[in-house]
């Protein structure tokens, strides 16, 4: 249950934890959404989510009016995707806790049964969640 609450915005940078680990592993240097994924697979204690869940996390990242990520990717069908993820001058930011993913980029997702919008949005701050 802890490890859910995580995935609910930072109450600093907007970042779920996931989101965070994929910026995380991106500040090191650009890599291939596979590497990503395994990378960021490191940081938990427990298998937490599938290569395709980590892809839409991916996406949610690279998009928005501010992306924190770029991702120059090639599809093939079915399979997972090749090429390069970098992280963005904004995802430093936010990485950095200068700028908030949510204020830029105002993204909008649901977390089990609570959809979190800009105009309805929860905070996680380590040990209870806010909603501001």
């Amino acid at each position: 249950m802890h490890r859910m609450l995580e995935e609910f915005p930072d109450a600093r940078t907007g970042l779920s934890r996931s989101e965070r680990q994929i910026l995380d592993v991106l500040s090191e240097g650009p890599r291939s959404p596979g590497q990503a994924f395994v990378a960021c697979a490191k940081f938990e204690e427990d298998i937490w989510m599938g290569d395709w869940s980590f892809w839409m996390i991916v996406k949610r990242l690279a998009g928005g009016a501010r992306p924190l990520v770029a991702a120059e990717v090639v599809r093939d069908g079915e399979r997972f995707p090749d090429g390069t993820l970098t992280i963005t001058d904004a995802g430093r930011s936010v990485l950095d806790g200068r700028a908030d993913h949510l204020a830029i980029n105002a993204p909008s997702r649901w977390i089990g049964g609570t959809q979190l919008t800009p105009e309805r949005q929860w905070r996680w701050n380590g040990s209870s969640l806010l909603r501001t």
